[in-house]
C-alpha cells in the first residue's frame, strides 16, 4: 500500500507531456507485445498447417514414387526373365539344328548362353540319357556331375509340362543349386530339344535368385528399405536378411532358403500378403516389428511371383521433419525480423510521440510558467496562441484572464495607494490631535496644580484668621 501511494505521488509529480509520453510508451509496448504474440501464434499455426500439408503431400508423392518404382522393378524383372526364356529357347533350337557338332561347340554355346543371361548361375545341357554338361565348369567336385541327374529331381519340370506348353521353355521350381560352390537358390528356364517329336535333351539356364535380390537391394531408393520375392504359395523365395527377420515368424525363421509366410503372426501383414498372393497391386501402411512401414507390391507377368518393397515411414517423413525444421528456423527468423522492425518503428513512434506531446503541451507549459510568474507578481507574460483547437481557445481565455487579473491588480494597487495616502493623512491628523490633546492635558494639569496651590493657601489663611474677621468678610 505505501509503495502504491509512493508510485501515485511520483506519477502525479510528472509533467503532462511526461505522462502523455509514458502513456504512449506503455501503449506502444503493449502493441508491440501484442503484435509479437499474434505473429508467433500465426507462425505456429502456419507451421502446423505446413507440417500437416507437407506430410500429406510427401505421403502422396511417396506412394506414387513407390508405386512407380515397384512397377519399374517388376517390368525389369519380367524383361530379364523373358530374356532368359528366349535365350534358353535359342540354345535348344541351335542344338536341334546342330546335332552332329563337336563337344566344343556345346561348350561355346553354353558359355554364350550364360554370358547373355543376367544373374546367370549356370547354363547346362542334359542329354536323353541324363548326361550333363555345365558352364562354367565345376572347379570343386566335378565328379558330382556323374552322380546328379537333374531330370530326376522334384524341382525339374515334368515332361507333361513341356507338352502343355507345346515344347516351349518351362520354369523349374526354386531350389538350392547342388552344383554351386556355396548355398544359392536358383530357378531354371528349361527348353526341350525336340527331334522328330521326341525330347532328345534339355537346355537349362539357372538364374541366381541370390544375385537377383542382391542387385535389387543394392540400389535401395530409401535407406532402410528392401525388396523381396514371394510366390503364389506364400513362399519367400528371395529376400535380404532384414526381410527374413521382419517378415517371418520366430518359429519359421531361417537364415537362408525358402520360408513359408503363410502363418504370419501379424494380422495386418497377413492380410497384405494374402492380397499380394492373389495378384493384387497396392501400397499399404502397416506395422512390421512394431515399426510403421509402407509395403508396396505388384505381380510379375512372366512368372507366378510377386515383388514386394518395404520402406520405413520414418525415413520417408524424415524429409518432412527436415522441412519442418527449416520452417521452424525460418519462422523464428521471421519472428525476430518482425519484432526487430516493430521495435524500431515503435521507437520511432515513441520519439515522434515525445515531440508531438511536447508540441501539444507547449501552451500548457507556457501557461504554467506564466501562472508561476503571476504568483510571483509578474503579469506581463502571455501565451502564444496558435490554431482554433482546445489549446488555442484555452490560451486565448488564459490571456484574457491574465489581462483581467492584471487590470484588477492594477486597480487594487491604485486603490491601495490611495488608501495608503488617506491612512497617512489620517495618521498625521491623529498625531496632531494627540499632540494637541497632550498639550491640553498638560495645561489642565498645570491649572489644576495652580488651583490646588490657591486652595491650599486659602485654607491656610482661613485657618489662621479669627472667626470675627471671617464672618465679617
Amino acid at each position: 500500500m505505501p509503495h502504491e501511494i509512493t508510485m501515485e505521488k511520483k506519477i502525479s509529480n510528472l509533467l503532462l507531456w511526461h505522462k502523455i509520453t509514458l502513456l504512449q510508451a506503455v501503449s506502444i509496448v503493449l502493441l508491440t507485445v501484442g503484435i509479437a504474440v499474434a505473429t508467433l501464434y500465426s507462425l505456429n499455426q502456419a507451421g502446423r498447417h505446413i507440417e500437416l500439408d507437407s506430410k500429406k503431400v510427401l505421403s502422396d508423392q511417396t506412394e506414387l514414387f513407390l508405386e512407380k518404382l515397384v512397377r519399374e522393378r517388376v517390368d525389369n524383372l519380367d524383361a530379364n526373365l523373358r530374356n532368359v526364356r528366349v535365350i534358353a529357347s535359342y540354345g535348344a533350337i541351335t542344338l536341334q539344328n546342330n546335332q552332329n557338332q563337336h563337344q566344343s561347340f556345346l561348350k561355346g554355346l553354353l558359355a554364350t548362353i550364360c554370358s547373355q543371361t543376367q544373374h546367370c548361375a549356370k547354363a547346362y545341357f542334359i542329354s536323353s540319357q541324363g548326361e550333363m554338361s555345365v558352364y562354367p565348369p565345376l572347379i570343386r567336385k566335378p565328379e558330382s556331375l556323374h552322380q546328379l541327374n537333374l531330370t530326376k529331381e522334384s524341382y525339374f519340370p515334368r515332361s507333361e509340362e513341356f507338352s502343355d506348353h507345346k515344347g516351349r521353355t518351362v520354369w523349374s521350381k526354386v531350389y538350392a543349386d547342388p552344383l554351386a560352390n556355396h548355398y544359392e537358390l536358383v530357378i531354371d528356364a528349361v527348353a526341350p530339344i525336340i527331334v522328330k517329336n521326341t525330347i532328345q535333351g534339355y537346355i537349362g539356364v539357372s538364374v541366381s535368385l541370390t544375385k537377383m535380390i542382391t542387385q535389387l537391394n543394392q540400389y535401395a531408393p530409401i535407406r532402410g528399405s528392401y525388396s523381396f520375392l514371394l510366390d503364389s504359395n506364400f513362399q519367400l523365395i528371395a529376400a535380404p536378411p532384414t526381410a527374413r527377420v521382419e517378415l517371418a515368424t520366430a518359429r519359421l525363421y531361417r537364415p537362408r532358403g525358402i520360408i513359408d509366410l503363410r502363418e504370419a503372426d501379424n494380422p495386418e501383414l497377413d492380410a497384405a500378403l494374402q492380397k499380394m498372393v492373389l495378384g493384387e497391386s497396392a501400397i499399404k501402411g502397416l506395422l512390421i516389428k512394431s515399426e510403421l512401414k509402407y509395403l508396396a507390391y505388384h505381380p510379375l507377368s512372366s512368372i507366378n511371383w510377386r515383388l514386394g518393397l518395404v520402406v520405413p515411414v520414418k525415413m520417408v517423413t524424415a524429409a518432412s521433419k527436415g522441412l519442418v525444421e527449416i520452417i521452424d528456423t525460418g519462422k523464428w527468423q521471421v519472428f525476430i525480423n518482425i519484432v526487430s522492425w516493430a521495435s524500431g518503428f515503435s521507437l520511432l513512434a515513441l520519439l515522434a510521440g515525445i515531440m508531438l506531446s511536447r508540441h501539444l503541451t507547449r501552451p500548457i507549459r507556457e501557461m504554467s510558467k506564466i501562472t508561476e510568474n503571476i504568483t510571483q507578481g509578474s503579469f506581463i507574460g502571455r501565451t502564444k496562441v496558435f490554431g482554433g483547437d482546445e489549446f488555442g481557445k484555452l490560451g486565448r481565455a488564459f490571456n484574457v484572464m491574465a489581462g483581467k487579473i492584471q487590470s484588477t491588480i492594477n486597480d487594487l494597487n491604485m486603490n491601495n495607494a490611495i488608501l495608503k495616502k488617506e491612512v497617512g493623512e489620517r495618521k498625521q491628523a491623529e498625531e496632531a490631535l494627540r499632540k494637541h490633546r497632550e498639550q491640553l492635558e498638560e495645561l489642565v494639569a498645570e491649572r489644576s496644580h495652580e488651583l490646588q496651590k490657591s486652595e491650599e493657601r486659602l485654607r491656610n489663611v482661613i485657618q489662621s484668621t479669627p472667626m470675627g474677621i471671617l464672618m465679617f468678610v
